[in-house]
C-alpha cells in the first residue's frame, strides 16, 4: 500500500526505490560520522623513526611492545590518561599539555579529524599517533550499547 501510493505520488518506480534507497542510506546511524581506516604500519620501523637516538634509560624492546599492542588495541583519545599517552612516546610534553587542555576545555572529542583543531598538532604528528589512537565518540557507544 505504502508502495502504491509513492508510485501515485511520484509517477514511476525508479523515483520511488530511489526515494527509499536514500531514505534508508541516510536514516541509519552509522552514515552519520565519517570512519577512519587506520593504514598498516611496520612497528620496528615506527620505532626506529620515532627514537633514532638511543638511551641507556630507555628499554626499546617494551617500547616497540606496547606499540605493538596499541596498534592491534588502539588507545581511546576520549577516556586515556596523561600517562597513558606519554607512556607511548609518541607526543612530547608540549603537545600533550595541548592535547589535555583541548578536551578539558572543549570536552570529548566527536572524531579522530579534530586532532587537527589541536594547536601543537602539525600533519606529521597526526600521522605519527594515528594508527595507535582512536576516538570513540559517546553516540556510538549508546548506540552500540542499545544495539546489543
Amino acid at each position: 500500500m505504502f508502495l502504491f501510493l509513492l508510485n501515485r505520488l511520484f509517477g514511476s518506480h525508479l523515483r520511488v526505490s530511489i526515494i527509499i534507497t536514500l531514505f534508508l542510506n541516510y536514516s541509519t546511524p552509522q552514515t552519520h560520522a565519517q570512519e577512519f581506516r587506520r593504514r598498516e604500519i611496520d612497528p620496528h620501523s615506527v620505532v626506529q623513526n620515532l627514537l633514532p637516538i638511543q638511551s641507556d634509560d630507555l628499554n626499546y624492546n617494551e617500547v616497540y611492545e606496547n606499540l605493538i599492542q596499541l596498534y592491534t588495541t588502539p588507545l581511546d583519545l576520549n577516556t586515556c590518561t596523561r600517562d597513558d599517552l606519554a607512556s607511548t612516546y609518541l607526543l612530547n610534553e608540549r603537545q600533550l599539555n595541548s592535547f589535555f587542555a583541548y578536551r578539558e576545555q572543549l570536552g570529548k572529542l566527536v572524531s579522530i579529524y579534530e586532532l587537527q583543531a589541536i594547536p601543537t598538532f602539525d600533519l606529521p604528528t597526526i600521522y605519527k599517533i594515528l594508527p595507535f589512537v582512536t576516538v570513540i565518540p559517546e553516540n556510538k557507544l549508546l548506540w552500540n550499547h542499545l544495539a546489543n
